[in-house]
């Protein structure tokens, strides 16, 4: 199992003391200390509609199980950054032939 880093909500240091929440549609006050942007994103995400909640889900590419932010995120990291690297040379199998499919 795979966790996200850098997209979902997380407290994140906001110059040398103080904190952020990044990655929820309302913006973050700053704060003081560590626990209370923690115990924040904590109220924040309960706020959200269950359809926004991260879940787990099924990679579409590879079948692994990881932890999704939505409906937009349907493959895990590892698969998207391989498909970054091939993009523009999938390749689908067509009857007897081999096709090459641009996207």
């Amino acid at each position: 199992m795979e966790t996200l880093r850098g997209t979902g909500p997380r407290v994140v240091r906001y110059g040398d003391d103080d904190w952020e929440v990044l990655g929820l549609p309302e913006a973050s006050p700053i704060f003081r200390v560590k626990a209370d942007a923690e115990q924040w994103k904590q109220a924040q995400v309960a706020l959200l509609p269950k359809s926004r909640l991260p879940r787990m889900r099924s990679c579409l590419c590879c079948g692994d199980e990881f932890q999704s932010e939505g409906f937009q995120h349907r493959m895990c990291n590892p698969c998207r950054r391989l498909g970054s690297d091939v993009a523009g040379m999938a390749a689908t199998i067509s009857g007897t032939r081999l096709r090459r499919v641009t996207r």
